[in-house]
């Protein structure tokens, strides 16, 4: 990460807003503070964390200037902190000797006059291509692209030194056809769409108070000019991408199937059997001249990847280069990203066809590690293409891509391997299957599949739900303890009543979820979570009457229900918990979601307890799949596959409740969370 000065201000400002003195970075309560906003917060790495903090209590004299990582700095007397980023020492010797005020070279106005010292260093940041989002920005545009920001950056003096209304409004209809820009309702964002597709941000994401950029969206605002709306959701370019890249397989093999009967009559799917579970039973594959599923693996691992490299059987990888042909018309996006799908496919193409030549100087045969290992490494160079011409691209197809890339892994080397079909199988994006010496399967394995990383110790891809998890625990009791539609009728906090209401059923839950040692007064958390229960109970009864209750019904308490929430959560974390050990036992940003309320307490104890009572649901294993930048800016693709843990630290959370997506409490295992 480079550390501009856009990024010190927002540091600050939020540090700002957590002291009730002013900022002191001599003061250590502060300078935790300001730590804990930046490692779990903003996300840094821990590296960028130190350097910020070093850089921020570094002593300076006034009049010095010094070299850093994003250009020079320096400290102007009379001011009480060093300005940042600037392009040379010139510069900045300019700057601490009074000389740096800018002008607009056409009318010789000062553009900096009237601006407080956020602002003007922010407008210098962005005016020396220096601020976070333009450097981010810079690598992704051509010549043409550039040229029109170095006119975006003359429009922009020109408006900031306007001072008639009439005369504002037309320059900024012209800079509204001219770039491209669009706006959201809030006002938060203005992006330039008249240049690549990666740099659309470059004005700020999101546009702080102190950005010049922010007046811009202000004074359309205000003088009514006409501006789009940027192209999200289904219309826009990363969701169509993320649509075109959705596993699409033909061949649809059901619970009629002998294969598919012997896969799914094994013990770890029991809970998927009779007429409710049918519409899980059921695989993709290869047929046998019957008809039937045959097994993957072994001596039918070739077939097996031929047919899901088959456009006829798998038009995904068609249907993403069609997208992306498209995307480079509407969206200048990089035509790098097409080309590495269409290298990765013929690669793909020539293993399956005998003509990748192997470490003994023969074709690689399949299956063999030989072959798992290429085809990783054609994942992995398409991937990491993806990311080389589009960053945005790659997240919004990989995390799609993710398991065909792996399942084609596991093909190569010979597993027995099968993608579900049912678009709403739990928790599982493959399944691997283990048999015994006379070829019986005896064991099987859901790996869920996730891609991309939010944060050292956040989650990976798209975090699953507790109430999808719950139903691999060996024991049927378990399954059903927590709700995806927290307040559904019989869930009115998000577990089953009865561990709310009944003091045996609580006492158990909470032995079981091995974190007594968190809450310092077992009935006062009780109480509190009978108190927002009953709550929720009036609430429901309030708007919907005796009538049952549905999951796109419950929006309409929302505000009500998050308010109680959040009042009663505010005593409990007062007179019911040891927040210290609460910090140390799930981490600080899952004590943090603890502490929300009663709601979100009673959830994660009693995942907590499913967790522990399953060895930590050994059913699942957990594929994770990243592009990785390291401290020299190399970019690296990496693939491992975790078994999980019954430890609750390791799990990032979150909770979702009372709209149409909600989920309850999910959850993504993440192996590194133990360092926390």
């Amino acid at each position: 990460m480079i550390l501009t000065e856009q990024v010190i201000n927002e540091v600050l400002q939020r540090l700002n807003e957590k002291v009730d003195t002013k900022i002191d970075l001599t003061d250590d309560k502060h300078l935790a503070k300001l730590e804990y906003i930046m490692l779990f917060e903003m996300n840094f790495p821990l590296s960028d964390t130190h350097e910020m903090l070093d850089r921020l209590t570094e002593k300076r004299k006034p009049g010095d200037v010094w070299k850093t990582q994003t250009g020079w700095a320096g400290l102007k007397p009379g001011e009480e902190r060093a300005q940042y980023g600037m392009s040379d020492k010139e510069t900045a010797q300019r700057y601490v000797a009074g000389e740096e005020e800018e002008q607009d070279k056409e009318s010789g106005v000062d553009v900096t006059d009237g601006m407080n010292n956020y602002e003007k260093r922010a407008y210098l940041s962005f005016k020396n291509k220096e601020s976070g989002p333009y450097t981010k920005a810079l690598p992704f545009m051509d010549d043409a692209d550039k040229k029109l920001m170095d006119d975006y950056q003359k429009d922009l003096d020109k408006l900031l030194t306007m001072t008639d209304d009439e005369e504002k409004k037309k320059h900024l209809e012209m800079m509204v056809e001219k770039y491209g820009l669009s706006k959201n309702a809030s006002g938060s964002k203005l992006y330039v769409g008249n240049i690549s597709f990666d740099a659309r941000k470059i004005l700020g994401d999101p546009i702080s108070e102190s950005n010049p950029n922010f007046k811009v969206g202000k004074e359309i605002e205000r003088l009514g000019v006409e501006i789009k709306e940027p192209k999200t959701g289904a219309g826009g370019p990363k969701q169509k991408a993320t649509t075109a890249s959705k596993i699409k397989m033909t061949t649809i093999h059901k619970d009629d199937d002998p294969v598919v009967q012997e896969v799914f009559g094994l013990k770890e799917f029991n809970h998927m059997q009779g007429p409710k579970g049918k519409k899980y039973r059921q695989l993709h594959g290869v047929s046998d001249d019957k008809g039937n599923l045959k097994k993957s693996g072994g001596e039918n691992s070739l077939e097996y990847l031929k047919h899901s490299i088959n456009p006829e059987e798998n038009p995904t990888m068609d249907n993403v280069e069609k997208q992306l042909e498209e995307l480079e018309q509407t969206d200048k996006l990089n035509p790098k990203v097409r080309q590495s799908v269409k290298d990765h496919r013929q690669r793909m193409k020539d293993l399956t066809e005998g003509k990748v030549i192997g470490s003994d100087g023969k074709p690689i045969k399949v299956p063999s590690k030989e072959a798992a290992d290429y085809v990783q490494k054609s994942w992995s160079t398409m991937a990491l293409g993806f990311h080389e011409g589009s960053p945005g691209m790659a997240d919004a197809m990989m995390k799609n891509l993710a398991e065909m890339a792996e399942y084609q892994r596991e093909l190569a080397k010979g597993d027995e391997v099968y993608l579900p079909s049912s678009g709403v199988f739990p928790s599982g994006d493959k399944l691997l299957v283990t048999r015994d010496g006379e070829g019986k399967a005896v064991n099987i394995s859901s790996v869920s599949i996730k891609y991309g990383k939010k944060g050292k110790y956040k989650a990976y891809g798209f975090p699953g739900e507790s109430g999808k998890y719950q139903e691999y625990h060996p024991n049927p009791a378990y399954r059903d303890r927590l709700s995806s539609v927290p307040g559904e009728d019989g869930y009115d906090i998000g577990v089953k009543n009865e561990i709310v209401e009944d003091d045996k059923e609580y006492e158990k839950m909470l032995k079981e979820s091995g974190l007594e040692d968190v809450i310092k007064d077992k009935k006062c958390l009780q109480d509190k979570a009978k108190e927002f229960k009953e709550g929720m109970v009036k609430l429901k009864k309030g708007v919907f009457g005796d009538g049952k209750v549905v999951k796109n019904q419950l929006k309409r308490i929302k505000d009500a229900a998050e308010k109680l929430n959040k009042e009663i959560g505010k005593r409990m974390a007062e007179e019911c918990l040891d927040n210290d050990k609460l910090n140390e036992r799930l981490g600080p940003d899952n004590a943090k979601l603890f502490r929300r309320g009663p709601m979100e307490a009673m959830c994660i104890l009693t995942f907590s307890g499913t967790l522990r009572t399953s060895d930590g649901l050994k059913t699942i294993t957990h594929n994770h799949q990243t592009i990785q930048k390291d401290k020299d800016g190399n970019v690296s693709y990496e693939n491992h596959t975790d078994e999980g843990s019954p430890d609750i630290k390791e799990w990032f959370l979150n909770f979702r409740a009372f709209d149409d997506r909600a989920g309850g409490l999910i959850c993504s295992y993440n192996s590194e969370r133990k360092e926390l």
